[in-house]
């Protein structure tokens, strides 16, 4: 797994590569952890290069999402591939977070 994030204004864009398990979900977490700042407004998470998402992986969201809500920040997911998108819906998670279809759309919602 490969995070690369980069700062626009008050918005933290994280691009995630590769896949989201068990293996690395805890690394995922404190990556994503380390790198949102307090002052942030909101917290993009560009997902077009996740390959898999376990249970694991949806632990990380949700804990993102708890994460987010305390700072007051607005988190968005985007570019999610078809498996990762499904595996969100069936969990219900896609009625908790801003699910977009492309990065672009993303950063006009949150203004980045």
């Amino acid at each position: 797994m490969d995070i690369v994030t980069v700062r626009e204004d008050e918005t933290l864009i994280a691009e995630l590569n590769g896949r989201i398990d068990g293996t690395n979900a805890v690394e995922v977490q404190r990556g994503l952890e380390s790198t949102l700042s307090p002052g942030d407004r909101a917290l993009i998470l560009d997902m077009e290069g996740v390959s898999f998402m376990s249970s694991a992986g949806l632990r990380v969201v949700a804990i993102m999402i708890n994460r987010t809500r305390a700072n007051g920040t607005r988190l968005v997911l985007c570019s999610l591939p078809g498996p990762v998108k499904e595996v969100l819906a069936t969990s219900g998670f896609d009625r908790m977070v801003s699910v977009l279809d492309t990065l672009d759309e993303a950063r006009a919602t949150t203004g980045a």
